[in-house]
């Protein structure tokens, strides 16, 4: 017999039981299911009925109450609505009524007791309407209580009728429960001794059909884990006409096909070979003591090794370190696999060769042996490009130096080190003299060129222990380790201002370039980067000052100047914003008449921490730190301002000479800054007179013939301040459009002298005149002085003799003096003001 068969016999018998086992439960939850369904069928149902008709009923009593009242108080609305809610429920217990005749059909006592409950519902009914009629017509007091006694009458009886009727069914309820109850309690105790006894008779028809089957699988399973563990000998003799039988056979078919297919592993293993060679990474197959066993062409190609070269030899014949082998096989047999580990390979020809190296171990089925297989992926490729990163980095892409970021880094290093050796540490901060003008002049290519050309001749200089780097523009710093002291840095030095004494080629021109050297040392002159760089920065800086092309070691007065300067910057800021500026006027006088014709604004500062502070000393911060515009535009707008307060209380209009930075004359918005101030002030332009020095001229010469001819428009007087001390051209003479020359104070003291002094000032007040310029002088201070100007010719003067730069106050008092000269027709000497 199939195994099928004998489940099919099984599965039937099982059927058979559970079929038997299902009547029973169909017969008791049918006699259960009778009692059940007349209590939810008809009892609950009409006693629900019952319960909604007694209160409808009663609520048709309170209804007809209700209306009798509201019937004697005549209130319009509320009768309407009761009369709609008596209306709703005498429909509704009509309704409730037919329910209910449906309902209460069973047996001639409830017949009785509906036709009964029907009758007293309908004398309610009309007791109510006739109770109404009454109270309606108004009928005599005795018809009225009768009336109503009537109709208290018929709701008792009809509430008798209702409760006869629950109590009724309330009977048939627990009459039902008790039933439902009984049968309930033989279901309990017959469906578990008949589910018992069908579970054992499937239990044993499961185990007669399961052990019959169960002996013959033991065998084939016995044969299967023979086969799995490489026994292909193992033959079963299961004789029978089931499916066991046909498995068996065809396990024996098997056995025998595997035999057969084991001749076909060696194809597989030519295909695997095939696999390995076609790969484009280096295989390796090493043994447990790290000898080659294996290789593919791409092992021999990346190292230029035959194959017969390479098997039975160490690995370490590949490495370039050698004892990085025996570290290899330590991880490996420790890990058992390594992962993108970069190592060095070494060629057949000895060269390096970067690879990720990754490998794991191979061990066979049994554990007998034990291999290694090892890829190597050459990265020289990633390499270079990496090193192309660094060199963008950490190199100047200009001349090929070290940038700032590589130089902090060595000396950082440099600082380490001369603290752990005890030594010195020289650093020698350069630019290149003038190299604005080469940009400007010949153009950046060849600044460009002139930069690489440095460096060039630097790196022939400098040592393979120290660091030259470029910072920036045309900064450079040497980075000395080890230096030696003040003499052998300051032979340096000269060597590199030896190295600038030979011209520099670029495109077809020879230029000479200097140098100006800052030397500072660690850790005498700074114990971290930035201290040393900052002050060989300062050093450098004092080098310049002493006229470029020098060194100069850094010094702790350079320091106290740098502080003092920032110091004094900080000041300067904060005095813009508090306002902490003044001006005092000195007085212009007009040697031919005697008379004020006009004013020098001199700008004073005095602070709350210093007290007074002389031009001289702030200007040129003031100028170095950008914030020369911002003073002079605070000083350009408080002189006309104070220049329109003069002529609005009444003093002869005087004009007001300003002094102008190179950096704010030249800035593009100067003109419209001045115009913009003679508006707001209200000065009439003709009084204003801007002071430019010579260095201005010459710095731009067409920038400044376009400005000024813009401030000419705005007929502003311009002026040439501290004439003689610069260029002293007579071609910006007479191309510009000037109005006065201001004599240099240095020349008007050496008059006395009788010497060269005399000789220019007699040059400067012919050639002014000769160019239709007013000539004004500087710094007079002794009667000789004025006596030889006047002599000469020279048409203005200011000076000590005449009047100290004084507040506004005191320059009115001088007004009011001339003009009650003026008034009197009197001409004061030139030395009354002062």
């Amino acid at each position: 017999m199939k195994i099928f068969h004998k489940l099919l016999l099984g599965y039937f018998v099982v059927a058979l039981l559970t079929c038997v086992v299902g009547y029973c439960a169909m017969r008791t939850s049918r006699d259960i299911k009778a009692p059940y369904d007349h209590v939810t069928g008809d009892v609950i149902p009409l006693t629900g009925a019952l319960e909604s008709m007694r209160f409808y009923g009663l609520r048709i009593v309170s209804s007809t109450v209700e209306l009798a009242y509201l019937n004697n108080v005549a209130a319009a609305s509320q009768h309407e609505e009761e009369v709609e809610l008596l209306l709703a429920s005498k429909a509704q217990i009509k309704g409730i009524l037919l329910r209910c005749e449906k309902l209460m059909v069973e047996d001639e006592q409830e017949s009785r007791l509906y036709n009964a409950l029907r009758q007293k519902t309908v004398l309610l009914l009309e007791g109510s309407s006739d109770f109404l009629q009454q109270n309606k017509k108004q009928s005599s007091a005795e018809a009225y209580v009768e009336g109503k006694e009537r109709f208290e009458a018929a709701e008792m009886d009809f509430l008798a009728a209702v409760d006869a009727a629950v109590q009724h069914e309330k009977g048939e309820m627990d009459g039902s429960g008790a039933e439902l109850a009984d049968r309930i309690r033989y279901a309990i105790l017959f469906m578990p001794v008949l589910s018992a006894v069908t579970f054992l008779l499937a239990l044993a028809c499961g185990a007669v059909i399961s052990a019959s089957i169960a002996r013959r699988l033991k065998r084939l399973e016995k044969g299967v884990e023979l086969v799995s563990q490489g026994d292909l000998s193992v033959h079963l003799d299961i004789d029978s006409s089931d499916e066991i039988g046909t498995l068996s056979s065809a396990f024996n078919g098997m056995v025998l096909e595997l035999q057969r297919s084991k001749d076909d592993i060696v194809t597989t293993s030519n295909y695997l070979d095939r696999i390995i060679a076609s790969m484009a990474d280096a295989l390796f197959v090493l043994s447990a003591e790290g000898v080659i066993v294996r290789v593919n062409p791409a092992t021999c190609h990346m190292l230029r090794y035959k194959r017969e070269e390479l098997l039975g030899q160490r690995f370490s014949k590949v490495l370039e370190d050698v004892s990085q082998c025996e570290t290899l096989l330590e991880i490996l047999n420790r890990d058992g696999i390594i992962r993108e580990l970069e190592i060095s390979c070494r060629t057949r020809e000895g060269e390096g060769l970067p690879v990720s190296f990754s490998a794991s171990v191979m061990e066979n089925t049994s554990a007998t042996s034990r291999h290694h297989v090892c890829i190597a992926h050459d990265i020289s490729a990633r390499k270079q490009a990496e090193q192309e990163i660094e060199q963008l980095a950490y190199y100047d892409p200009l001349t090929g130096l070290p940038n700032r970021l590589l130089f902090s880094d060595r000396l950082r290093q440099g600082m380490a080190r001369a603290q752990r050796d005890k030594t010195k540490l020289a650093l020698l901060f350069f630019d290149l003299d003038r190299f604005k003008d080469i940009n400007d002049t010949l153009g950046h290519a060849c600044g460009d060129l002139l930069l690489q050309g440095v460096a060039q001749r630097m790196n022939s200089f400098v040592r393979r222990s120290d660091t030259f780097a470029r910072l920036g523009g045309d900064e450079f710093v040497l980075l000395c380790n080890n230096a030696g002291g003040d003499v052998s840095v300051e032979t340096v030095a000269k060597k590199i201002m030896e190295l600038f004494e030979v011209p520099f080629e670029l495109e077809g021109n020879e230029v000479y370039v200097t140098s100006s050297i800052g030397i500072v040392f660690y850790p005498t002159d700074g114990t971290d980067a930035t201290s040393l760089l900052r002050n060989a920065d300062l050093a450098m800086y004092a080098a310049k000052e002493t006229g470029r092309n020098a060194y100069q070691f850094f010094s702790d007065e350079m320091n106290e100047q740098a502080q003092e300067r920032k110091a004094l910057e900080d000041l300067l800021r904060k005095a813009l914003l508090t306002d902490q500026f003044t001006l005092h006027y000195q007085p212009q006088v007009d040697l031919a008449t005697g008379r004020i014709y006009g004013v020098e604004a001199l700008l004073r500062w005095f602070t709350p921490e210093r007290g007074y502070i002389p031009p001289a000393v702030f200007i040129p911060v003031a100028e170095q730190t950008g914030m020369m515009r911002g003073v002079g535009e605070w000083v350009l707008r408080e002189a006309c301002r104070q220049g329109r307060a003069w002529v609005d209380a009444g003093y002869q209009p005087v004009r007001m000479a300003v002094n102008v930075s190179g950096t704010q004359f030249l800035h593009p918005s100067f003109h419209t800054q001045v115009e913009s101030i003679l508006r707001e002030t209200g000065l009439e332009p003709s009084l204003l007179e801007l002071e430019i020095t010579e260095s201005v001229f010459m710095s731009d010469p067409r920038e400044t013939a376009l400005s000024m001819e813009r401030l000419k428009e705005l007929q502003v007087l311009l002026a040439v301040d501290d004439f003689g001390t610069g260029y002293s051209s007579l071609s910006y003479l007479m191309n510009f459009p000037l109005d006065r020359l201001k004599v240099d104070k240095s020349f008007i003291t050496a008059i006395s002298e009788k010497g060269h002094s005399r000789v220019i000032v007699d040059a400067v007040i012919a050639m002014g005149h000769s160019l239709g310029l007013r000539v004004l002088a500087e710094g007079v201070e002794t009667a000789q002085e004025l006596a030889y100007l006047k002599e000469q010719g020279c048409d203005e003067a200011q000076g000590y003799l005449f009047a100290h730069p004084l507040p506004a106050h005191d320059v009115e008092r001088l007004f009011s003096m001339t003009q009650a000269w003026q008034e009197n027709e009197d001409v004061p000497p030139a030395t009354t003001f002062a």
